[in-house]
């Protein structure tokens, strides 16, 4: 029912011109701070993806961020300080909601004395996660330590009825970013609307 809740309270403030994300956000590191302040940073997607043209939309607002939190910008991977990775994707699976409804029932002497009966039916819907996640590896290992393993893992998820990822996609970024390289130890919520400065910045951008 909290997700019913949550996805009704989406949908009515689409319906009055606003619309409102509620994005999970984890972060992962077994330090506190795996990545250096105003390190040079390499970008690529991980893995195929069907939409190249939209990957490359990806990365160019995630190098748009890297900048905004005082990063250098490198496209020689070979030279950058760390490596970043990222993909975006939409999983769905079926939840079981409930609708209340009255309805007419006859009395002891037929439907001259009705009452009324209120009841539950359950509903099977469509529900859509749409995700990011961003994975950042040190380009310069030192010791035991290896290049294929991430330093730092971040993850922004959210749910809706329907999935649009082109613009959610805005959101799980404003999401991740709020924690970048940081070790959450915890799922954090964040409830983000259209009219939210960072919003606007990173939808403008292109």
């Amino acid at each position: 029912m909290k997700n019913f809740t949550l996805v009704m309270g989406v949908l009515l403030l689409g319906i009055g011109g606003c619309r409102s994300y509620d994005v999970r956000v984890n972060g992962f590191s077994e330090v506190p701070r795996p990545i250096m302040d105003r390190a040079s940073m390499y970008v690529t997607a991980d893995g195929n993806s069907h939409n190249p043209l939209f990957v490359k939309e990806v990365k160019a607002k995630i190098e748009y961020l890297l900048s905004q939190h005082g990063y250098a910008l490198n496209a020689d991977e070979s030279k950058a300080d760390y490596r970043l990775t990222f993909k975006v994707g939409v999983a769905s699976h079926l939840v079981t909601n409930y609708s209340d409804s009255y309805f007419a029932t006859s009395g002891a002497y037929g439907w001259n004395r009705m009452g009324y009966s209120y009841s539950y039916f359950p509903t099977l819907e469509m529900l859509y996660d749409e995700l990011l996640t961003i994975k950042v590896f040190d380009n310069r290992p030192v010791g035991t330590a290896k290049a294929d393993v991430p330093v730092w893992i971040g993850e922004a998820a959210t749910s809706g009825y329907y999935a649009n990822v082109r613009e959610g996609v805005n959101y799980l970024l404003v999401g991740v970013f709020e924690y970048f390289g940081q070790n959450t130890k915890k799922q954090y919520e964040m409830d983000i609307n259209s009219d939210d400065p960072r919003i606007k910045r990173i939808a403008a951008y292109k």
